[in-house]
């Protein structure tokens, strides 16, 4: 028998209902790409979720994202926590896998 474990443990993909932002294969960028999307959240706890998913076949994808930035617009201030994911962990972020 043969287990596989991830670090951190994975659990299911979360809903996606309410997606206000979508890249599909085709209007993708191959090389570092800066994208930007407004938007304004109901209330002070609201949840950003940013599903990157590889696609399935022969030929493999995979996605990485770094500078991740959510600004107060009031202070300009980025009110994310470790958004550049330069302490080399996932601390402030929750991994989910799809299987």
């Amino acid at each position: 028998t043969t287990t596989a474990t991830t670090s951190p443990p994975c659990t299911k993909t979360p809903n996606v209902a309410g997606a206000i932002f979508r890249f599909t294969t085709a209007n993708i960028s191959l090389t570092y790409t800066c994208y930007s999307y407004g938007f304004t959240a109901n209330d002070s706890s609201s949840t950003v979720t940013f599903i990157l998913t590889g696609d399935s076949g022969p030929a493999q994808h995979y996605w990485l994202i770094d500078d991740v930035a959510v600004n107060d617009t009031t202070n300009n201030t980025n009110v994310l926590t470790n958004g550049n994911f330069d302490q080399g962990t996932f601390n402030g972020w929750a991994q989910f896998c799809a299987t």
